[in-house]
């Protein structure tokens, strides 16, 4: 969608850019940001591609161990697997890292990483804690998913659930934890929902195979 459209909630991202809302609530400089081949500060979708598929990182404390999970549990596929080294592009020191990228149907592929550092934090953040993270998974059963989930060591939490809200009616949600103690969802979405009558833009569908061309 051009950035040249008016302050829509399906343009927002390119409105808030030009007109420095985002810059202003974290303090960043006009001079900090970039711009387009016209001297013009540049819309996020001009700088990134639209329709890429996403990686997730995730640091677990045993990589085999999860490794395992996603593949018996979520049927992931293993892409790569290497390691130790002992740095990371953050500048973080770490004695070690091992990692591990899995592919995931047709649009998630999902980084594993061990790491071994004398400042590592130990302990699973809470769902509610600053830079928690879930992934949501789709499914066509959300009971039998559950219960395969269970049968492969995850905990499920309370579910399922109807999803709050008119802009998600009709959708059904179900949390549950891995093995190592990370928060993960599985959904159930019916064709249409709430939020559609409000926006052009659409979530992500589903797709109809495991891979994808």
């Amino acid at each position: 969608m051009s950035c040249e459209k008016s302050r829509t909630t399906a343009s927002r991202s390119c409105w808030s850019s030009r007109h420095g809302i985002g810059r202003k609530r974290f303090g960043i400089s006009e001079s900090n940001t970039s711009k387009n081949s016209k001297g013009e500060l540049a819309c996020p979708r001009e700088l990134f591609p639209q329709g890429t598929s996403i990686i997730f990182g995730i640091t677990v404390p045993d990589l085999d161990a999860a490794i395992q999970f996603f593949q018996d549990a979520l049927g992931a596929d293993l892409l790569w697997k290497f390691g130790p080294f002992d740095e990371t592009p953050t500048g973080v020191k770490i004695n070690s890292i091992h990692l591990a990228m899995l592919r995931l149907g047709p649009n998630i592929n999902v980084e594993l990483m061990t790491f071994d550092a004398v400042t590592q934090n130990r302990t699973m953040p809470s769902n509610v804690d600053y830079g928690a993270t879930h992934i949501a998974f789709f499914v066509d059963d959300i009971d039998a998913a559950a219960q395969s989930l269970k049968e492969h060591g995850a905990e499920l939490l309370k579910g399922s659930l109807d999803a709050k809200g008119d802009v998600k009616q009709g959708e059904r949600i179900w949390y549950f934890r891995t093995p190592w103690g990370a928060f993960m969802e599985i959904l159930w979405r019916p064709d249409h929902l709430g939020y559609e009558k409000e926006t052009e833009s659409r979530l992500y569908k589903p797709h109809d195979r495991w891979s994808a061309d």
